[in-house]
């Protein structure tokens, strides 16, 4: 009896282990965006969006997502069906499109996961006042903004970022943390007041791995408390400007 008790005891602290470092599967993955070729497959797909509505769309039986938002302008987003995309905006005050896990108002736990993004990319024109390429997502209960930004345009400044709390090395660089408010602001929600967390490369790449569970597990441990996942995705985002974007590498997986 002491036996299976204290056997009983040890599965549930190595369970709650495995919770408190939120991510915990490993990325097996061998992939190289540099030298691997992939590049569009597939027949091109255009979704031109809605204006100041969010559209979010199959990528063939990936079990992907693609995802469009914008607010005027004359904009569009190629996609194909292994989930590579060029998105293009002209004269939006706010562009978005990318790919990725979108689970919506069900949510999951990211503490189950293993979020990891390849990605390779080239960019030309400009995005007027800001600009993020990398991850970027909502979680639910607390509702928070997230973006692991490892290009731009232009970088992103502390006007947009809020406050800096720190820093750390993962994927071959140093990404400084930041945690900005935004107040009564849009949102998957409807208009609220919510948190924004920000890792910024310093810096910009154009292709490789990002261990998303990674920035995840950093902003926790500073007590930058994160929710279930309503979507993870690779995107670009401009705040205004003529683009483009031509991501030829991309393949993002939760790690089941």
């Amino acid at each position: 009896m002491l036996v299976s008790n204290r056997h009983n005891v040890l599965i549930v602290l190595a369970a709650l282990a495995l919770i408190a470092t939120g991510c915990n599967k490993e990325d097996n993955n061998e992939r190289d965006p540099a030298n691997d070729e992939m590049g569009h497959i597939g027949n091109g797909k255009t979704e031109r969006g809605q204006n100041k509505n969010s559209v979010v769309f199959p990528i063939g039986d990936t079990g992907w997502k693609g995802k469009i938002y914008y607010e005027g302008g004359n904009n569009s987003m190629i996609y194909y069906d292994n989930g590579t995309f060029t998105p293009a905006w002209n004269g939006t005050n706010n562009y978005m499109a990318g790919v990725g896990y979108y689970y919506g108002s069900t949510g999951v736990k990211y503490q189950n996961m293993q979020y990891d993004c390849y990605f390779r990319h080239s960019k030309a024109g400009n995005a007027g006042g800001y600009s993020f390429i990398g991850i970027h997502g909502w979680t639910l209960d607390p509702l928070v903004e997230f973006y692991i930004v490892d290009d731009w345009f232009t970088k992103p400044g502390p006007n947009l970022l809020g406050q800096r709390k720190g820093e750390f090395t993962v994927d071959g660089d140093n990404y400084e943390i930041f945690q900005n408010i935004r107040v009564q602001a849009e949102s998957i929600m409807g208009t609220q007041t919510f948190p924004q967390f920000f890792s910024v490369r310093k810096s910009a790449r154009s292709s490789g791995h990002i261990d998303i569970c990674a920035h995840f597990n950093k902003w926790e441990s500073m007590g930058m408390r994160m929710g279930d996942i309503y979507e993870v995705m690779y995107i670009v985002e401009a705040g205004g400007g003529t683009g483009t974007l031509d991501c030829t590498y991309f393949f993002m997986s939760d790690g089941k």
